[in-house]
């Protein structure tokens, strides 16, 4: 290795160091006020009032070197002494003073318990008033952490994460451009990396992990394209004498996976998205008319669930009413759209690239856990992407054999997306791309201009088609649709925008268990191949899969459970890109790097293909209904149990118990152990459906997080039920029964007593939350 580059390396390696220590340094929570504590701060209001117990809790800290700084008001009610306060750091007494005037006391952090946990015990505390009845001490100002290098010594690790995810993207883009001339900008990765960590305010550096993944894989595609271009040939297209057994077995799996179990939970129902779909089909069956009077999401799905409905009855497959068979109508349409959706992208891939790119993207997209699930539901999802990958299927033929007319063929299917869900719209941009598809340049061809145009004109006549109401009856048409768009705009139960999460929140939440890992990365490692070669089908390629990505993340609505739902249409065309990968190393001139690259393959297939399976085998029996079996045989008949959401909880019970089912804008202000006793129940009811999206997704409501800690750390539980392999979708949440009994509940206190005074370590109850897609548990 030459001189220079080694010192070029050098040079790198120290702008990592300076840009993860200044970076990670900045980001950090170094003044924290009570109105503003982020979680540091428990049991302090919002007013700065220290309580006996008060806790400040900086976490990420080094052992020694850190010091903390409070500033306090020296403000007590007149006659009173000045406040007496006692500091405690991980359990040990580190002062002893009295607030007589106002100033600044300093700390110095030293310890190993992780978060520092500062501990304030009030020695003279009075009440305010005789509606504040806290035992209060002094207010605080505000708290202020540093050391004397001016920013907090925090412990190793996250330096060292933050470190190599800066220096490995900066040596891979170094290496990119090797040998040419411009490989000195990769100075500049440092420098975007700073300004990256250092907005990842309040530590949460968990955000730049999925950026640095994307532009990590992206690059090492890029690399192999680039040095190993001599030994491969990514344009080789294998013949397959069997091709169509095999996709026969594709199908035949994939058909499979997707129609087991589709009828989960019924005659009840666990995804309330399904019900007021069936209502508007019970509309326009007593109304005797095609109106569904329902318009948050277009009508032809709808139609299409009435019509196999339909035919359900007329051939006498199934015994039960009208309504109570479409729901599993409904979902039939979903599970047929999605299994030949499988069979389009094998068509589609094989056309823009070769067979065994087809072959494999079908058989990746058959075993997605997110493409099955989402085809077992009466939902909009499974349809749309049919009809989406119709149309490009109907493009790409129309551009390679000059059939005009199934361009024509293609605006009408993209209008028919459209009629499914209103995103579909985008569709009618991948119509446009047909002139530049035909001429396989820059410059369109200008005999299918008009043809294109024509195809876009078509767009909006489907789109009629499918819902002739948004004509017929203009005013409830418009309505649904403007609600349905301030929806995406103003966010869900929390609104989160794309920018606060540097565009990645669906590849690390959505995407990552939308399709395993390692199909992810090969996926994402696809798109840098892609990205190098640059050929007019690899362009169109990265085009659909961000044509549907961004808009996704660009919409504040997220809403759990399961936004990655969002993120849908992507998998096909990530699926392709993975394929892409594959094929790069099955088609090298070495044989041991084609034997690599088939047992990556089949590592690619059997994780999620594991994943898809087990989380098949327990939909047939679902947690609500174990939980609904247990509790009508252990507790007794007609007792009063108050349940957070009826759609995310058991359905079963209400013969047997007195059942009172929260508000649903309101669930956490009746969760408190004193208003629960109040209305006299004896049993509480909680699915992690609805209480683990408030610490499972970002900017969450921190009060309402408070509430559900204090019901975990107040009332025991009775018993809990979880699901083997994890909830998914709207499958298998974990129900937790607590019990309200005048022993259960002393029991409890006594616990809690005991630990309040150190005889005991820890307490009965333990929250599990999925944090940011890691587990974490919090225990009391």
């Amino acid at each position: 290795m030459r001189k220079k580059t080694v010192r070029e390396l050098l040079l790198l390696s120290l702008l990592a160091v300076l840009a993860t220590y200044f970076g990670v340094s900045l980001c950090y929570q170094r003044v924290t006020y009570p109105e503003q504590s982020y979680g540091m701060f428990e049991n302090i209001a919002r007013d700065g009032w220290l309580v006996d117990g008060s806790l400040i809790l900086p976490p990420y800290l080094a052992a020694r070197g850190n010091r903390m700084h409070v500033d306090f008001h020296d403000w007590r009610p007149a006659g009173l002494e000045a406040a007496h306060l006692r500091v405690y750091l991980c359990g040990d007494l580190i002062d002893d003073f009295r607030v007589d005037e106002a100033h600044t006391r300093t700390f110095f952090l030293t310890g190993e318990c992780e978060p520092r946990v500062i501990r304030f015990e009030v020695v003279n505390p009075f009440v305010a008033s005789d509606s504040d009845q806290r035992q209060l001490g002094i207010q605080i100002k505000e708290v202020r952490i540093d050391s004397r290098l001016g920013y907090p010594i925090l412990e190793f690790t996250p330096y060292w994460n933050v470190f190599l995810c800066i220096f490995s993207i900066t040596i891979l883009w170094y290496f990119f451009w090797f040998p040419g001339r411009w490989r000195q900008s990769a100075c500049l990765v440092p420098v975007l990396g700073f300004f990256l960590v250092q907005s990842a305010i309040y530590m949460r550096l968990f955000k730049i992990y999925p950026v640095w993944v994307f532009f990590f894989s992206l690059l090492v595609g890029l690399i192999l394209t680039r040095l190993f271009s001599d030994q491969f040939n990514p344009r080789a297209k294998p013949e397959f004498k069997y091709h169509w057994p095999l996709i026969g077995v594709i199908i035949l799996g994939a058909a499979y996976l997707r129609f087991y179990g589709l009828s989960f939970g019924l005659p009840n129902n666990f995804h309330p998205d399904e019900v007021p779909k069936v209502y508007a089909i019970m509309r326009m069956v007593q109304n005797e008319n095609l109106n569904p009077k329902y318009f948050l999401h277009p009508s032809l799905l709808l139609y299409l669930s009435y019509f196999c409905n339909s035919l359900i009855h007329w051939f006498g497959f199934l015994e039960g009413s009208f309504r109570e068979t479409a729901f599993l109508a409904g979902r039939i349409v979903s599970a047929t759209a999605g299994t030949l959706s499988v069979f389009l992208i094998y068509l589609i891939a094989s056309r823009l690239f070769n067979r065994r790119v087809g072959l494999i993207s079908g058989a990746l997209l058959a075993v997605f856990p997110l493409h099955i699930t989402c085809s077992r539901y009466l939902k909009e999802d499974a349809l749309l992407l049919f009809f989406i990958l119709a149309s490009i299927f109907a493009l790409i033929k129309a551009v390679q054999e000059d059939r005009k007319d199934l361009l024509l063929f293609s605006g009408l299917l993209a209008g028919f997306s459209a009629s499914v869900k209103y995103s579909g719209i985008l569709t009618v941009g991948i119509v446009a791309c047909a002139p530049w598809l035909r001429s396989r340049s820059w410059l369109p061809d200008k005999t299918f201009l008009f043809w294109t145009v024509a195809a876009g004109a078509l767009a909006p006549m489907a789109f009629i088609i499918g819902t002739p109401y948004s004509v017929i009856s203009f005013e409830q048409f418009a309505a649904g649709f403007n609600y349905e768009k301030e929806h995406m705009a103003r966010g869900h139960t929390i609104a989160i925008d794309a920018w606060s999460q540097y565009w990645t929140y669906h590849l690390e939440r959505s995407i990552f268990p939308a399709m395993t890992k390692i199909p992810t990365f090969l996926a994402l490692i696809g798109v840098g191949i892609l990205l190098r070669r640059r050929r007019i089908e690899d362009l169109f390629l990265i085009g659909l899969i961000f044509l549907y990505y961004l808009p996704a993340e660009y919409v504040k609505a997220k809403p759990a459970p399961q936004p990655e739902r969002y993120i849908y249409p992507c998998l096909p065309f990530l699926a392709v890109a993975g394929a892409v990968t594959l094929n790069f190393f099955l088609s090298s001139k070495k044989h041991y790097i084609k034997w690599i690259g088939t047992a990556v393959l089949v590592i690619a297939l059997i994780q999620p293909m594991h994943r898809s399976v087990t989380l098949a085998s327990e939909i047939t029996d679902d947690t609500r209904e174990r939980m609904a079996r247990w509790m009508k045989e252990n507790l007794p008949k007609g007792s009063k149990v108050y349940i957070d959401l009826r759609s995310y909880n058991s359905h079963l019970l209400e013969d047997d118990f007195d059942i009172t089912y929260s508000r649903s804008s309101q669930v956490h202000r009746d969760l408190t152990r004193d208003e629960l006793l109040r209305q006299g129940q004896d049993y509480l009811l909680l699915s992690s459906l609805w209480w683990d999206r408030y610490f499972s997704q970002p900017r969450s409501d921190a009060p309402v997080q408070k509430v559900i800690r204090e019901v975990f750390r107040t009332i025991p539980i009775e018993k809990e039920i979880t699901s083997q392999y994890g909830t998914y979708g709207f499958h298998n949440p974990t129900i937790t029964l607590f019990s309200l009994s005048v022993e259960s509940l002393e029991e409890l206190d006594q616990e809690l007593m005991l630990q309040s005074e150190g005889k005991l370590e820890f307490t009965s109850n333990e929250l599990e939350t999925s944090f940011y897609g890691f587990r974490e548990k919090i225990d009391y």
